[in-house]
């Protein structure tokens, strides 16, 4: 443990030493002094699995590095502005998953993102393709689907896997995101606890559909 402690501290100080830190740092403070906020484009989420309307829980943002590549970032906390605006927080997800090391951080201001999708990531973190952000998008599509009009989860989860040739033409990325998707066996424990998330106030444990 104070071996991963003490790499994950050498590992900060590099990046802050690092000249792509330099020059964000230096990009944040002239927009700061000119009274503006940096965009890096408008927001754009994923639904929680738990949305019971529109609870915005993962921010998809591409990479300004690499085109068609994109880094998903998981909502820390929201704060509102002196101005009466709402300020949202979020830190990439592959970082938390990699764990000790810099974790890359984002804020969404007005609808827009307003720091740079690719500063600050871990060293072992990449950002995922487009068939890989479709599939996590209809993944939780179908978990959030099961139990709302009697749906059942193998029902859900075919359902999700019909909508893939209609959302994308191309073949090609209709192949892409057919494998990207986990098989039904692995997504069935949580599909069944959304379920009985989704349907227990209605019916009661013992009247599941």
């Amino acid at each position: 443990p104070l071996g991963q402690y003490l790499n994950g501290l050498a590992t900060k100080k590099a990046f802050k030493n690092s000249k792509v830190f330099r020059i964000e740092r230096k990009a944040n403070f002239l927009q700061q002094s000119k009274g503006m906020a940096a965009d890096f484009g408008e927001a754009k989420f994923i639904q929680s699995t738990h949305d019971q309307g529109n609870n915005k829980s993962l921010l998809v943002c591409e990479s300004q590095n690499s085109g068609g590549r994109f880094y998903i970032f998981q909502k820390n906390r929201a704060k509102r502005l002196a101005n009466g605006n709402m300020a949202s927080y979020f830190q990439c997800r592959r970082c938390s998953e990699i764990g000790d090391g810099p974790k890359a951080r984002v804020s969404v201001h007005e609808g827009r993102v307003t720091k740079n999708p690719d500063g600050g990531h871990h060293p072992n973190c990449e950002p995922l393709d487009h068939a890989s952000v479709e599939a996590l998008r209809l993944k939780r599509e179908i978990i959030s689907s099961v139990g709302r009009g009697g749906v059942r989860p193998l029902q859900a989860y075919r359902q999700g896997l019909a909508e893939i040739p209609r959302r994308f033409p191309d073949q090609e990325v209709q192949e892409a995101v057919e494998i990207a998707v986990p098989p039904f066996k692995r997504l069935r424990s949580c599909m069944y606890r959304a379920m009985a998330r989704n349907i227990l106030p209605m019916h009661g444990i013992n009247n599941l559909p």
